[in-house]
């Protein structure tokens, strides 16, 4: 219905106008546009029903919402199109009886571009500012649209009220992407719905730009007489995302001394804090904070600034503020200047070494951009020890338990450990540890410190560079100690991919027979294109010719019908024979041709073809490196990426109902993370099935951001047909972009698909025939949503499902069913000798893991127990996941405490 109107109002208003600019505020009693209403009553000129500060005209124009219409309009067409080229800035006060949203739209032949914004303040004229800056590529736009209370379908006949409608050329600030942790700056970032005191709240010159402010313009508020508790309210739209950011600050230049109370309310139980403003602070700019993590998880949309709070104020009272924004916590210690006191335990230099605050060594605008921090030269002690005190009343919390330190290790560091110690007088030190991974440039250390909360004694902090050995005269550098949130195993709740045997990052579905006591997880030391994982498996080759790494798939064969074609990412230290066999079984061991190495020091993927054992009964796959040879030494190979792959694809290649990998690229805070699988948001028409992968479009991302998944082989075309398939769900038209990549000499190119409908799924199809030339060998399938189209202003999600290479259909594919990963109920918890499991038919192993996501423990077990104890004798305290796994893979999980 929303297309067919878009189309009549095409018809009426036609196309090939322009003018200048718009400027339309009816006081001379008619309209300078042709305003028409659609849906509802366009009322004409009338008079001004509220005069306020923002507007004080006589006249305004005047709409009257059309009942039960989600998306009634009005509109007017310009005489000539709109040029945004230069003026692409936006005007316009609204007077509404109730709050909600308007979207104010310009359209014409060549595209449209709406932007929504919010009504918070009911009954009071407001003037919007709509930055289109982003679509000023956009020409000949001779039609503006306004939506009231968009969506809403329930109106009642609400009548609205416009009027100042102008168009600006751009300022310093078009094309600003709203940081949604900052409310305000009074410059750019201008994200605050005033709802009380907005009246009071004006935009001045900085009385000050001295000390810690010094911006050009700031906030000014004059305190109301007769109101001790008058306040600034912002009611966000959302609740307010405070589980990294839940610091809040705000800078105050204030005329007198008094309590300043900063307050979260709205959507859960209220929490405020009051800040003094000392006399010595007065007539300068201070700035006042309070952390708020102990609502981290609380649905509070409303922040409140009561300045001077309980105090009447006397006329002329006026404050300034600025930058009130949601940070991280302060760092307990960043140097900027110096917060803790500093010195060698007991301030015995020959044994516990020397402190001193320098210049940072290293200054990297990624890593560490800060001037200063502490230096430490070990003492001739092996536990030589750093003391810092802690301020007074320091604790931990549940919300923020984790202590994070950036550590600028020597040379030869990596692999030892740093240590953190909390000390208590009446528990004495809690500790924990982390394992330095890179020396000679900065690096963040995480260490849990869970088993702290809730002491309320703890007034120093010790740190023990390398305590494992004596190591006078070496010199660390450290910075930026600060209170975080604890690090969660981020592969929680992941899916397994079954036939996805070990990523050493979250799909670690192999269980090793032989070698695994020699395998490790390690930061991937060639970190790029052949390979960006993060983390790989390194291998500690022992001399013996034929040692080698081996995978058993247990009581069962492996199942190679399909998936037969083996891929291993390895870098190998040199030139090496490599051998892969399947052996273990009821059929004869079969090996694959020998590999030689040839690129020594990088990555390499070897495809191993093992088609030719469809039906044998192989349960274990071993993997030789330097195959009968027998080294002088240890050798270390990095392996990655170990999984079966699929004989060449052809039909339905991805339908989510088994996990499959999709990688976001170009796509800002999104890059490089993976997209997640979802349940359909509509089961009906032509998908009805289960799951369906989501993008999400940001505003703030490259116009051909996109995803790609390795389809696990090649797609193999049909002679009868060699094309693509998707089934899309948008919420918007426009288009599906189409390429297939990974072919020597193939043509990538891509195939962007308009898509016709909005909120319904539809199937799109991008003939490559053109393209192909007998090319085959295409291993990426790489996907695009509104190829080449301008970005939105606001975040877009669509759903995808069931691409078809060539012929045939989705339905249920794949010979893996997806594995529900259920909840372990594990006993007692916390615990300190040993944990039970219960509910463990099935699980042949247990795995756990440390919040670091390092495994520290793997446990075999035998039969078909219901419940199962297991010692956790050599583990620190701390927390852990614990994983069941059955001859399937990943089945359970859960978090559990060791005291």
């Amino acid at each position: 219905k929303m297309k067919k109107l878009l189309l009549l109002l095409m018809t009426v208003f036609g196309f090939g106008f322009a003018q200048a600019q718009i400027n339309e505020n009816f006081e001379s009693g008619t309209a300078t546009l042709n305003w028409t209403g659609f849906d509802g009553t366009w009322r004409g000129v009338v008079n001004n029903p509220k005069p306020n500060k923002v507007n004080s005209s006589t006249k305004c124009g005047s709409y009257i919402k059309k009942d039960s219409t989600a998306y009634s309009l009005f509109g007017a067409p310009f005489t000539t199109p709109l040029n945004l080229t230069t003026n692409n800035k936006f005007k316009i006060q609204v007077l509404a009886n109730k709050t909600g949203t308007f979207i104010f739209k310009l359209e014409g032949p060549k595209g449209a571009k709406e932007v929504s914004k919010q009504i918070v303040v009911a009954g009071a004229w407001q003037e919007y500012t709509i930055d289109l800056y982003g679509a000023r590529a956009i020409d000949s736009l001779v039609k503006l649209f306004i939506f009231f209370d968009a969506g809403v379908g329930n109106s009642k006949k609400d009548t609205f009220w416009i009027d100042n409608i102008q168009q600006l050329p751009a300022d310093a600030c078009s094309g600003t992407v709203p940081l949604k942790r900052v409310i305000d700056d009074f410059e750019c970032q201008r994200n605050a719905n005033y709802t009380n005191g907005w009246d009071s709240i004006t935009v001045v010159a900085n009385p000050d730009r001295t000390g810690i402010n010094t911006s050009a313009t700031v906030g000014k508020y004059i305190d109301p007489v007769g109101e001790p508790y008058g306040n600034v309210l912002h009611n966000n739209v959302d609740p307010l995302d405070l589980s990294q950011y839940n610091y809040l600050r705000v800078k105050v230049y204030a005329p007198k001394a008094g309590l300043m109370l900063l307050k979260l309310e709205n959507g859960g139980a209220a929490i405020e804090v009051g800040v003094p403003i000392t006399a010595a602070q007065v007539n300068k700019w201070v700035e006042v904070g309070a952390d708020f993590s102990a609502r981290a998880f609380v649905p509070l949309k409303s922040v409140v600034l009561f300045f001077n709070a309980g105090v009447d104020a006397v006329a002329g009272d006026v404050y300034y503020f600025d930058d009130l924004q949601f940070t991280e916590k302060p760092a307990l210690e960043d140097f900027e200047p110096q917060k803790l006191t500093w010195a060698p335990l007991s301030n015995n230099v020959a044994l516990h070494g020397i402190f001193t605050a320098v210049a940072n060594p290293n200054v990297n605008n990624v890593l560490n951009s800060s001037g200063n921090a502490g230096k430490y030269v070990k003492g001739t002690a092996a536990i030589s020890t750093l003391t810092g005190s802690l301020p007074i009343g320091f604790k931990l919390d549940s919300i923020t338990p984790q202590m994070n330190l950036q550590v600028y290790a020597p040379a030869g560091s990596v692999g030892k450990t740093v240590r953190l110690q909390l000390v208590s007088a009446t528990q004495g030190n809690k500790e924990a540890t982390a394992t330095i991974d890179s020396a000679g440039t900065w690096t963040e250390l995480k260490f849990d410190f869970s088993a702290a909360v809730g002491i309320l004694d703890i007034g120093q902090i010790n740190i023990l560079f390398d305590p494992s050995a004596a190591a006078n005269g070496a010199v660390y550098y450290y910075d930026n100690l600060k209170l975080s949130k604890l690090t969660l195993n981020p592969c929680i709740g992941v899916a397994p991919i079954p036939y996805f045997l070990d990523d050493f990052e979250c799909q670690r579905n192999a269980t090793y027979s032989s070698g695994g006591n020699l395998l490790t997880v390690v930061k991937n030391p060639a970190q790029g294109t052949a390979n960006p994982s993060e983390k790989v498996g390194r291998y500690a080759d022992p001399p013996d010719e034929y040692s080698a790494i081996v995978i058993d798939n247990g009581a069962n064969a492996w199942d190679l019908s399909r998936y037969n074609q083996l891929s291993i990412k390895l870098l190998c230290p040199r030139n090496v024979p490599l051998l892969f066999k399947l052996e273990g079984g009821t059929s004869p061991g079969f090996e694959s041709p020998i590999f030689n190495s040839t690129s020594a020091g990088a990555w390499v993927t070897y495809n191993i073809d093992f088609s030719g054992q469809k039906g044998k009964n192989h349960k274990k796959l071993t993997i030789f490196t330097n195959a009968g040879v027998a080294n002088s030494g240890t050798d270390l190979y990095y392996l990655d990426d170990i999984q079966w792959k699929s004989e060449p694809v052809t039909g339905c290649a991805v339908d989510f109902e088994t996990p499959v990998k999709w990688t976001y690229f170009a796509a800002d805070s999104l890059d490089g993370k993976l997209l997640p699988t979802v349940a359909n948001p509509k089961k009906a028409g032509i998908n009805t099935s289960n799951n369906v992968g989501q993008f999400k479009r940001l505003p703030t991302a490259l116009v051909f951001q996109g995803a790609f998944t390795d389809l696990g082989a090649p797609a193999k075309w049909t002679t009868a047909q060699i094309t693509v398939r998707a089934k899309v769900l948008m919420d918007h038209i426009g288009n599906f972009g189409f390429k297939l990549e990974g072919a020597a000499g193939g043509q990538n190119g891509e195939i962007p698909i308009a898509n016709t409908k909005v909120n319904e799924w539809e199937e799109l199809t991008a003939d490559f025939s053109s393209r192909f030339n007998g090319t085959e060998g295409f291993m990426r399938f790489t996907m695009f949503f509104d190829l080449g189209l301008p970005l939105a202003t606001t975040i877009q999600t669509s759903y995808f499902d069931d691409i078809v290479i060539g012929v045939g259909t989705c339905g249920r594919v794949g010979i893996f069913d997806p594995i529900k990963v259920e909840r372990l109920s594990v006993f007692p918890n916390p615990a300190t000798n040993d944990i039970s499991i219960r509910n463990t038919e099935g699980v042949s192993r247990f795995e756990i893991t440390n919040m670091l996501g390092q495994r520290v423990s793997v446990v075999v077990v035998s039969g078909n127990f219901t419940e199962n104890t297991l010692s956790l004798a050599g583990l620190e305290r701390g927390m852990y996941v614990i994983s069941a796994f059955t001859d399937k893979g990943l089945v359970g999980n859960a978090k559990f405490v060791k005291e």
